[in-house]
């Protein structure tokens, strides 16, 4: 991977499709992995260290919250680092439950280019000075 590796969760297609076009509008410098459903997010994170992740709240079996309490109890078992995590959601009360959950951001659903800028540039921001020189 030569971008910075992002993780979008959803499990609506067309709205996956669509914010995966925003985000690579926003900032080319990403590079997209998709996943549908959270068991295929926290497969998907224990094989690629994402620098990123956008996850849907609202998911078939295992929602967001669940998935976010699950990749930190891993992060904390294996001591690495915690890739920062973007909540959205059509609930009312989802920044709540970003907050609630530890989210380091939040999004409505739908959402805009410009709240992506401002949403997602600062940690992809600090994702870029952390890395290490090439």
């Amino acid at each position: 991977m030569n971008g910075i590796p992002v993780l979008v969760v959803d499990d609506h297609q067309r709205f996956r499709e669509l914010f995966c076009e925003l985000l690579t509008e926003c900032f080319p410098q990403v590079e997209l992995t998709t996943a549908a459903d959270g068991s295929e997010a926290l497969r998907l994170t224990s094989q690629i260290p994402f620098a990123l992740v956008v996850l849907d709240y609202q998911l078939p079996w295992i929602n967001g919250g669940d998935v976010v309490r699950q990749l930190r109890a891993r992060c904390q078992h294996q001591r690495t680092a915690m890739p920062p995590i973007v909540l959205i959601s059509t609930d009312p009360n989802g920044a709540r439950f970003a907050r609630m959950m530890g989210a380091n951001a939040f999004l409505p659903k739908p959402t805009t280019a410009a709240e992506i800028r401002t949403t997602i540039g600062p940690l992809l921001a600090q994702v870029s000075l952390a890395a290490p020189p090439a």
